[in-house]
């Protein structure tokens, strides 16, 4: 039978995938506008202008949509780039998940690069970076956080899971790739409890086993 921690994972992974399918959809409705107006305000900027004067006068009638759309492409980035780092840290012991991820990480980049193929893609991929240093910065924070709220845990607390796997032997490799994650002076000692779903694949729970003084 499925932990209580295993089935809150599934319903938690369950809805960052369908945020990914919303984010898709998003995609496709942002390019499709953008690309309506920009072939529509480009088309009246002088192509015999180097790249930065067709900026500059692509700049000079169409700030205000181009500000919006660079601000709704900012977001979207943002967006994208947290939810895909979210699903690789849940499910990225999970094997048979691995195809689905590299599918979402492919889908995004080609949303990413449809940006860059204008004269604004310069400006987009500033906006890329941006927005990957905006997430990195979070997580770092968050991972903080996380720290903070370890020291807290008392003995039989759940700190991580994994699964499903195949065999017995997958689970213990995961939960001892999991052990070497934490120092040898850590304030805890951890234990691990591995058992068949009732999907009959094996998962591992690893709690705190011993408070260390």
């Amino acid at each position: 039978m499925l932990s209580k921690e295993a089935i809150m994972k599934k319903i938690t992974i369950k809805r960052f995938y369908y945020m990914e399918v919303i984010l898709t959809a998003g995609w496709i409705v942002y390019l499709m506008k953008f690309y309506f107006f920009y072939k529509e305000a480009y088309f009246y900027v002088d192509k015999r202008l180097s790249l930065l004067l067709q900026v500059l006068s692509f700049f000079t009638d169409n700030w205000d949509k181009a500000f919006l759309y660079f601000v709704l492409g900012f977001l979207l980035m943002v967006v994208t780039l947290f939810v895909t780092s979210i699903i690789y840290l849940i499910d990225r012991g999970i094997v048979e998940k691995k195809q689905l991820f590299f599918f979402i990480v492919g889908l995004n980049s080609i949303c990413f690069f449809s940006l860059f193929l204008n004269v604004l893609g310069v400006i987009f991929f500033i906006l890329l970076i941006l927005a990957a240093t905006l997430v990195y910065v979070i997580f770092i924070l968050g991972n903080v956080n996380w720290n903070e709220e370890r020291r807290k845990y008392e003995v039989g607390d759940i700190i991580d899971m994994k699964g499903p796997f195949e065999t017995k032997e997958e689970a213990q490799r995961a939960t001892k790739l999991s052990f070497s994650k934490y120092p040898e002076n850590a304030k805890f000692g951890l234990g691990e409890d591995i058992y068949v779903g009732t999907d009959n694949k094996y998962y591992a729970d690893i709690y705190i086993e011993v408070l260390k003084k």
